[in-house]
């Protein structure tokens, strides 16, 4: 039983064996929100949310995957701290570093996650607030890649130097990593993912350095993102300046957007900076599950020998993330390799 519980990722596309989802608070917590038009919006979205998401893990399941829902807090807890942030994105704030599981922040809707492998392998668990407050508090893991021997830091707001120093003096210490600098503004996952060795997927606006890093593989850049395909650009330009959050087809009520404004602006994002045609989840190097349809990213797919598989999540553009940040993978077959 302890070998099935075994923490260990070293690349982002050896075979999956287990992971954690994240999950949205369920709709009818929404209940006391006094506003008809805002209740009935979040009970929508939130309701979608779950359906999306009970179909990634359905897609997983079906794959042989371990899945693990993160459980929210009660009803009455919520109603009581209604700004409560719902664990839709697990992988932000904690990152499994080998044979680690490690704590980036504090987020106590994410204590589940680690009571539940502290108590089948309490040995592979860091989580330095036990102990007080610490540097790395704060960091993001969406700035941190690992494949293999392989380590890329990118330095930004949400990763900064004594941080990157701190992972490596007290998490990655063995001789046989190489670490590299990457640039991209602190949304590393929605800027390049290596599908397999020698095929690596990449949006527009990437700080990489692919002749150095990847010299001599087939690299695919994502010309034009799901969010410009759709009407958001018109949406914010004409209407709504500035804005850092979407969903179609309920973007122009008044009250609701007032209410996520002043109530909830730490449960949306930045979505501009964001192409989530590249945040994906790799099963094992012939399968990868996407969160929305890119012909051009499929057809590149398909052209090395994976099929692409869509999990839609809908409500991306409202919490700022899709299949890759709503997910954390705690078990991939394999070892540390050298895929150079």
């Amino acid at each position: 039983m302890a070998d099935l519980y075994t923490i260990s990722v070293w690349s982002e596309f050896q075979p999956l064996e287990e992971i954690v989802i994240g999950q949205g608070y369920p709709p009818d917590y929404f209940d006391h929100v006094a506003d008809g038009e805002t209740r009935h919006c979040l009970q929508t979205i939130f309701h979608e949310i779950q359906e999306d998401f009970d179909n990634l893990a359905r897609t997983l399941s079906d794959a042989g995957v371990v899945v693990h829902a993160v459980p929210v807090m009660s009803r009455d807890e919520f109603v009581q701290q209604p700004d409560s942030l719902p664990p839709l994105t697990p992988r932000d704030r904690q990152g499994v570093f080998g044979q680690r599981l490690v704590r980036l922040s504090p987020y106590r809707m994410f204590n589940p996650i680690f009571d539940h492998y502290r108590g089948v392998c309490p040995d592979q668990v860091l989580d330095p607030f036990q102990a007080g407050d610490c540097i790395i508090n704060g960091a993001n893991n969406s700035c941190v890649y690992r494949m293999g021997r392989d380590v890329w830091f990118d330095h930004s707001e949400w990763m900064t130097a004594q941080q990157t120093a701190w992972l490596r003096e007290q998490v990655l210490t063995d001789s046989r990593y190489r670490f590299h600098d990457m640039h991209t503004l602190g949304h590393g996952d929605c800027v390049f993912a290596v599908l397999k060795p020698g095929v690596l997927l990449t949006s527009y606006h990437d700080g990489m350095d692919y002749e150095r890093d990847f010299p001599g593989w087939d690299i695919h850049c994502v010309s034009t993102p799901s969010v410009q395909r759709q009407a958001f650009n018109e949406f914010a330009n004409r209407m709504h300046p500035g804005t850092q959050w979407w969903i179609p087809n309920l973007d122009n009520l008044p009250r609701f957007r007032q209410y996520v404004d002043q109530y909830l602006h730490d449960w949306v994002g930045a979505i501009h900076e964001s192409v989530f045609d590249v945040n994906c989840l790799s099963i094992d190097q012939s399968h990868v599950i996407f969160g929305c349809y890119d012909r051009g990213v499929f057809d590149y797919c398909r052209r090395h020998g994976i099929e692409p598989i869509l999990c839609d999540i809908r409500h991306r553009f409202f919490f700022d993330g899709s299949v890759h940040c709503c997910t954390l993978d705690t078990r991939r077959s394999g070892a540390m390799e050298d895929y150079f």
